[in-house]
């Protein structure tokens, strides 16, 4: 039996880093450079200004945020199976956020709104095709579709919130009439809703990437989620499947 768990650990270790590794084999790719015609020049012509969320900030919540409620209730109840499926879903999220946005980032090449200016500093050019800025900006002012910080904030957020929906039993008898409960689990989707919205704040996403983002992040999160966990309508919602066979619930 133990020869089976530890090869299903490495299957498991093993499908995130295959998602991570093509994460970042994808990033090096050229994105397609969608044709710009004149009439919808308008569209790209936003000014640049700096991340209400920057990159480094977006990674520290995503990470940190989920990581911490996971860890505090380790400490708390000791249940290493929890926490091991836990992060499995939580990590599983991330891998195939992280793929797919990126893979659609490459194939669909919109440009952002900030497109022209960042391209051409200058704010004078008749090609479109050729960035006269360095080949990094080149590449990543044509990712706007879909948005990378709504997929990867709602992908984190969305699975913590059905995992404290799941431990506070917020649909189910024991739970049901607290309001405050609901009110708790909601906290981390309004702060990726934030994120999300920040994006088209400072002009570095069109709404329709923040909307495709972020369902992006809540389906992944929620299939991630089911894959380790009962249904937050279950009477059992609060324990991995996991946890209930092997009767490891405290």
């Amino acid at each position: 039996m133990s020869v089976i768990a530890n090869k299903e650990v490495i299957y498991e270790i093993s499908i995130r880093i295959i998602l991570w590794l093509l994460f970042i084999l994808i990033d090096q790719i050229e994105p397609f450079k969608r044709t710009i015609l004149p009439e919808e020049v308008w569209l790209y012509k936003y000014p640049v200004k700096p991340s209400y969320v920057p990159s480094s900030t977006l990674w520290i919540i995503v990470f940190i945020v989920p990581t911490a409620i996971l860890l505090r209730d380790y400490i708390r109840y000791k249940n290493k199976v929890e926490l091991y499926n836990s992060l499995l879903g939580l990590t599983l999220t991330y891998g195939l956020v992280g793929f797919f946005t990126q893979f659609l980032k490459v194939i669909v090449g919109r440009p952002r709104p900030n497109f022209f200016y960042k391209c051409f500093p200058d704010g004078e050019s008749s090609d479109f095709i050729n960035c006269k800025n360095y080949s990094w900006v080149a590449k990543d002012v044509r990712r706007s579709f879909p948005s990378g910080h709504s997929s990867f904030a709602f992908g984190s957020m969305f699975f913590i919130s059905l995992y404290l929906a799941g431990k506070l039993k917020v649909f189910v008898d024991g739970g049901k009439g607290n309001a405050w409960r609901l009110c708790f689990c909601i906290c981390p989707v309004v702060l990726a809703l934030s994120i999300a919205v920040s994006r088209t704040c400072d002009y570095h996403h069109h709404y329709e990437d923040v909307i495709a983002g972020s369902l992006i992040g809540v389906t992944f999160a929620y299939i991630s989620y089911r894959l380790y966990f009962p249904s937050v309508y279950s009477m059992d919602c609060n324990f991995s499947y996991a946890s209930q066979s092997t009767g490891v619930n405290v």
